[in-house]
């Protein structure tokens, strides 16, 4: 299918953008998109706003929690098929773009049954695996089900299909019932075990070293003047946090707190430069935030000065992909190296063992934030940045696992790059 955006308001007003064989088109200000929009003009975009994604042959908008919202002829969506002429705005009063597209799917010619339709393969792939999944889960609890039984759910999930359609699928379930019945029995008798569908990913192969030297001024050391010592000159290192917007940086919600009840002033220290200091203007903690609790533990701290190294965080597909036994590399100030004169942070790798939620319990995309990981660290290295092989951030290094009052080495835990997204909101940032 060959899909074409006719932008109509906006900086980019009067031209197009041609794509052919994609099925997804990311649209949004970050780099990595596959529609960029300008970074200082198009303020109401997102960095990642929206998709467009091809279904059945047809073009849809997905609204991907963007800021500002997805709005098709002036009504706000989260999801819409787009017809000829519709128009589709990028945040209230953003740009505007309609999408023409060619190859649609093919429409039900006279001599098939009223409601019938032609399925395209990846339709027929999709209903298969869902009547598979259905079919698992009842092997699984150890039943074992004839063929007529596969066909009647088969006959369920395509009834709107044509008959000729429904042969070929329901003979490619045959095909699969043998397996199943086999899974079944296996089941049957090891009841505690689970499966999980993988997918392999190419999670990036940059060195190490590679990545601390792209991100070596990207660093901070936060440190502050103490309360309790207010006659002391010198600055004493507390966290760390690493620069996303050039007056912005990212640290963990308990550095923002402890930030504002223990000292007096507050100044982020450049990694590898003491004589780049930049005075802390402005903090805000995640509101979920709670003491002593496994929670949001992300903050924010805006500096007077600009900045030109900045980190990359993942986009959300990649944020996706991250799984146990993913390298992930932390950059930080270890509490006892914390020394104002030489501010030199500490490159360490690891790698993730476990995503959960914060109840430590497996979820969806939208709840498994917590990523517990075996880097070591220690106090100083609260807000350290979490990068990928790929040199982009995954998380925010928060904290580590206590047994019987003592630390427990290999078992830390760093909260997911995303939970800064309402932060960035509320403070102004897109």
């Amino acid at each position: 299918m060959k899909l074409t955006i006719v932008h109509t308001t906006g900086d980019r007003s009067g031209t197009s953008l041609s794509v052919d064989g994609k099925e997804l088109i990311t649209l949004g200000r970050r780099p990595g998109n596959d529609m960029v929009f300008d970074q200082t003009g198009d303020v109401t975009v997102s960095g990642h706003h929206a998709d467009i994604r091809i279904i059945d042959g047809h073009a849809h908008i997905v609204d991907m929690q963007s800021t500002n919202g997805t709005f098709v002829n002036g009504q706000r969506v989260n999801q819409a098929k787009l017809e000829p002429n519709d128009e589709v705005v990028l945040g209230d009063k953003g740009p505007g773009f309609k999408v023409t597209y060619t190859g649609q799917a093919v429409e039900p010619h006279g001599d098939e049954q009223a409601g019938d339709k032609i399925y395209g393969q990846r339709t027929v792939g999709v209903m298969i695996q869902q009547a598979l999944d259905e079919a698992g889960k009842e092997q699984a609890k150890g039943t074992s089900k004839s063929t007529e039984y596969f066909e009647a759910l088969m006959d369920k999930k395509v009834k709107r299909s044509s008959s000729r359609l429904k042969k070929i699928v329901i003979s490619s379930i045959i095909a699969f019932v043998v397996i199943g019945m086999g899974l079944g029995i296996y089941f049957y008798f090891n009841r505690s075990v689970q499966v999980y569908q993988t997918t392999q990913v190419n999670y990036g192969d940059k060195a190490g070293g590679n990545i601390a030297a792209a991100n070596r001024y990207a660093v901070f050391m936060i440190a502050g003047t103490p309360k309790s010592r207010p006659k002391q000159t010198s600055l004493q290192g507390f966290c760390t946090g690493f620069a996303i917007r050039p007056d912005l940086l990212a640290t963990n919600a308990h550095c923002v707190k402890g930030a504002r009840t223990k000292f007096s002033t507050v100044y982020a220290l450049m990694n590898g430069s003491p004589q780049h200091r930049y005075p802390v203007v402005q903090m805000l903690a995640h509101p979920s935030y709670s003491d002593g609790s496994i929670s949001p533990d992300v903050g924010l701290m805006k500096i007077k000065g600009q900045l030109t190294n900045l980190v990359t965080i993942s986009p959300q597909a990649e944020l996706g992909q991250v799984a146990p036994g993913v390298s992930v590399f932390l950059y930080g100030f270890p509490g006892r190296l914390n020394k104002e004169e030489a501010p030199e942070a500490t490159f360490i790798k690891g790698e993730i063992g476990r995503v959960t939620n914060f109840d430590q319990k497996l979820g969806n995309f939208g709840s498994n934030t917590l990523l517990q990981h075996s880097a070591f660290c220690t106090g100083g290295t609260s807000g350290s940045p979490m990068f990928n092989g790929s040199g982009h951030v995954i998380g925010i290094n928060a904290g580590g696992y206590t047994e019987n009052g003592q630390a427990l080495a290999g078992y830390n835990f760093g909260m997911r790059a995303d939970l800064l997204s309402p932060l960035l909101a509320r403070m102004g940032y897109q």
